[in-house]
């Protein structure tokens, strides 16, 4: 369950707090494909449909800076053992 689906089950002023919290989240990646220049709400769309369609596999899913795509992140070391792999043979 997402913050957002979170707080919508609660019914006390910490609906508020956890609704913002949920929307602080969402500056990471949004920061991110606005850094790389692709359009971020655009991809923060594609993002919430993996989160929200894959249930507990959905979690692991991020955005690829170098591509603008979202992509599973159930392993986060891959990616960076090959580019230092490439990077060495370089």
């Amino acid at each position: 369950m997402c913050c957002r689906d979170h707080a919508r089950t609660i019914d006390s002023k910490s609906q508020l707090f956890i609704s913002a919290y949920a929307k602080a989240l969402e500056i990471i990646p949004r920061q991110l494909c606005d850094n790389a220049g692709f359009d971020a709400t655009d991809v923060l769309n594609a993002l919430r449909q993996k989160h929200a369609a894959d249930g507990e596999e959905g979690k692991n899913y991020g955005v690829d800076i170098n591509t603008g795509a979202t992509e599973s992140r159930s392993d986060p070391w891959r990616r960076s053992n090959t580019a230092c792999l490439a990077n060495d043979s370089a």
